[in-house]
């Protein structure tokens, strides 16, 4: 009898439990659903009696397949127009691949799409019961960000059946930019999606701004198998395209010798791939490549004119002081593998890197290596900021002035330097795999060093 009632309560229990789970708010993520959406948004100037600038957006979502783990893969494309002052900005088009699940954690690619959010209108969803009636988070973005939760109750009449909840963004760069950023989302249990989305957001640095937006479900449609599976085919195509592109561009750099074929090399994968692809949506992904390629392709050939003064030459000789005011130098460092990370307060981009940078540093603490911050704030106070708000325990130094001797002219650079004070690589820009790319040609300037 006793083993029975435990049965019966095993039983209960597992019933609640998947009743319970049922319950949750969940994305519904059939093959060929497409969701549209569009937004605006406007802030000002504290102390402004008009807003100083706005904001639209448009943004599709098409899913075209089902994946063996539960996720599914979905094509991403937002539009963007921005107007300050009655200045209008050229509309900024983002797309992006990735594989979402029901309960709001994707996976991406972020070479290929490094400004692109899929949690502007898929938030994390609460994992249990026990989340949605409290709190829960999303995970750490690559920003270094993260986003509290709250559950908030449905808004009016016309909320009834909605799930209400809050969204509170708070990370390094939060505090080193004084942004905040609030959401409020309204999601459909039956529809099994976000329908409309309240934000607010304010910022303290450089300049004294509020502001609010709106987003919300304007339409959706079904795509038939088919075309979904084709959409999908012709996107596979774009993408490897794009990164065997990328791949080819990168060499630009490390052969300036060789600029101009690499460049037409680079830009005849993208053009035999178009060739391949049938889908309008597809095409214009690539004629937009392609004019992005003839309209950078001279910059690239000039930058890497640039950097041949420096790669494989003598590193410039320089002396400065770190920002607790003590000497440092280049002789002092002979004999180590020096990075230099060239970045400033404003630059967005260089908080992202830093991480990175501070992880290649615990990686090669044991090792002749020496991995520099280089600082160019004017105020010093700016630097000792970022210092303290991202935990960076690796030496600084007071750099205005330096870029120029290595010929930086974007942010975030870094610059690396073999044991015998010889420029061998120069990084630009932000990488997701930077501490893995940097790390390689580290590890290969010390075995060099160890079998000459």
């Amino acid at each position: 009898m006793l083993r029975l009632a435990r049965l019966v309560a095993i039983a209960v229990a597992v019933f609640a439990s998947s009743a319970v789970a049922a319950d949750l708010p969940r994305y519904k993520l059939p093959v060929g659903r497409v969701l549209y959406y569009s937004g605006e948004g406007s802030s000002k100037e504290r102390g402004a009696l008009t807003s100083d600038s706005s904001s639209k957006s448009t943004w599709r979502f098409t899913v075209v397949a089902q994946n063996p783990d539960g996720s599914a893969r979905i094509i991403a494309r937002s539009a963007s127009s921005y107007s300050r002052q009655g200045r209008d900005a050229p509309e900024r088009v983002s797309t992006a691949i990735l594989d979402l699940y029901p309960d709001g954690h994707y996976r991406m690619d972020r070479d290929l799409a490094m400004t692109f959010s899929p949690a502007v209108l898929f938030p994390r969803l609460p994992a249990d019961a026990t989340a949605a009636a409290k709190e829960w988070q999303s995970d750490v973005e690559w920003t270094g960000n993260r986003t509290t939760f709250t559950p908030q109750p449905p808004a009016g009449a016309g909320g009834a059946g909605e799930f209400v909840f809050t969204g509170v963004q708070d990370g390094p760069t939060n505090r080193i930019y004084v942004t905040t950023y609030k959401s409020t989302y309204h999601f459909d249990p039956a529809k099994g999606v976000i329908t409309r989305v309240e934000g607010e957001h304010s910022q303290d640095y450089g300049f004294h701004s509020r502001g609010t937006s709106t987003l919300k479900l304007d339409k959706e449609e079904t795509l038939a198998a088919d075309q979904a599976e084709a959409l999908a085919r012709d996107y596979a195509t774009f993408t490897d395209a794009v990164k065997q592109y990328g791949d080819q561009m990168k060499a630009v750099h490390e052969k300036p010798d060789k600029a101009a074929e690499i460049i037409e090399t680079a830009k005849k994968t993208l053009t035999t791939a178009d060739g391949k692809v049938q889908h309008p949506d597809v095409k214009t992904e690539f004629k937009t490549k392609l004019e992005q390629h003839d309209q950078y392709a001279g910059y690239s050939a000039e930058e890497a004119k640039r950097l041949a003064g420096v790669l494989n030459k003598p590193a410039a000789d320089w002396s400065a002081k770190d920002l607790s005011d003590q000497p440092i130098s280049a002789q002092s460092l002979r004999g180590k593998v020096v990075v230099m990370d060239f970045w400033y307060r404003g630059c967005g981009w260089c908080m992202y890197a830093m991480p990175q940078v501070k992880q290649l540093a615990s990686d090669f603490k044991d090792k002749p290596v020496a991995v520099l911050g280089m600082n160019t704030d004017r105020d010093l106070a700016d630097a000792k900021f970022v210092v303290k708000e991202l935990g960076l325990d690796y030496p600084q130094v007071q750099a205005t002035g330096l870029p120029e001797k290595f010929g930086v002219q974007g942010f975030p650079t870094l610059v690396i330097i073999d044991q015998k004070g010889t420029v061998r690589d120069v990084h630009v820009g932000y990488s997701p795999n930077l501490r893995e790319t940097v790390s390689k040609k580290i590890e290969n300037l010390l075995k060099a060093d160890e079998h000459p």
